[in-house]
């Protein structure tokens, strides 16, 4: 004769074993088994320029609150040749030009501010320096660059009447280095000029 603590317990096991199948066929013991099983992934930061080719700008140029700037123009007399302007008129390699395009639409968001963020506050509102870009379809952008963020990592930056937003320090000391006036005129290749009389 079975005794009662035995038939307790093989009630029990019954009882599991029926609890196991009802959850394996149940959808919602598929919904959360299925997201256990997803590898979780970095989201990508977004674009400080979305929407934005390198080879679709056609005009750039760098203006400072002390006055100073220039122009970076495609040259009328060659379709591959840009030049500085607007006094100098020196050609600027096109390698480098294509660094820049590269460099300003790879600019990435990593953090944002709230729309009715105080401009003034995180040196916006009368910025060191700007960056205004012209696509060859009509679209212009002002990319605005403030003050540097309190930690050092970042500076904070505004195209135009778009939310302020962080970017890497990294990333836009990358591109002042391309725009410093000095290293964007092409220095003439010696061995390809005429020797004089």
């Amino acid at each position: 004769m079975i005794r009662k603590p035995t038939l307790i317990l093989l009630a029990i096991l019954a009882l599991l074993v029926g609890l196991t199948f009802y959850l394996q066929k149940s959808p919602a013991a598929q919904v959360d088994s299925d997201s256990a099983t997803v590898t979780p992934s970095q989201t990508p930061r977004p674009s400080v320029l979305e929407g934005w080719q390198s080879t679709s700008i056609v005009f750039i140029q760098l203006s400072s609150s002390d006055g100073s700037g220039f122009d970076l123009v495609p040259s009328d007399k060659a379709e591959d040749e840009w030049i500085l302007g607007p006094e100098d008129g020196g050609p600027v390699s096109l390698g480098t030009i294509e660094r820049i395009r590269s460099e300003i639409v790879s600019l990435k968001v990593v953090a944002g501010l709230e729309d009715n963020y105080t401009l003034a506050a995180v040196g916006l509102e009368e910025p060191d320096r700007v960056i205004t870009i012209r696509s060859s379809d009509g679209k212009q952008a002002a990319i605005r660059i403030g003050s540097q963020t309190p930690t050092g990592s970042g500076y904070y930056l505004q195209v135009n009447d778009q939310a302020p937003v962080i970017v890497s320090k990294a990333s836009l000391d990358s591109l002042f280095e391309l725009l410093e006036k000095d290293s964007l005129l092409e220095v003439p290749d010696e061995s390809t000029s005429t020797p004089g009389p």
